[in-house]
């Protein structure tokens, strides 16, 4: 993600429980050297991206704010195929996802 866009998130809060992700880009090469067709990249599997942005929480049925969601800004997460919709944000494509559809959260 360019710079540009990461100062754009600063200003830029999603709404209710929302998390804003942008995707990591595959990988084109194996630790071993060998390079990975791009028929083999697009597959069914989760997508991996990291957190740029993540909303206050949503409102419960009483009119109190729940907790927010336990993301951090840079964390890398996972999450499926079908989660969430993609937007575009200076040539650069995102995820706006709520945060019960994201599966995993990769520990640094």
């Amino acid at each position: 993600m360019s710079r540009e866009l990461e100062e754009v998130f600063q200003r830029i809060r999603p709404i209710q429980d929302y998390v804003a992700v942008a995707r990591v880009a595959a990988e084109k090469q194996t630790r071993g050297g060998l390079y990975i067709p791009e028929s083999a990249q697009k597959n069914d599997r989760a997508f991996e991206g990291r957190v740029v942005a993540v909303g206050p929480g949503r409102f419960g049925g009483d009119g109190v704010r729940k907790a927010p969601p336990a993301l951090k800004v840079g964390e890398r997460v996972f999450f499926g195929r079908y989660a969430g919709g993609e937007s575009a944000l200076m040539d650069e494509d995102f995820w706006l996802i709520r945060w019960e559809e994201i599966d995993a959260v990769l520990e640094p």
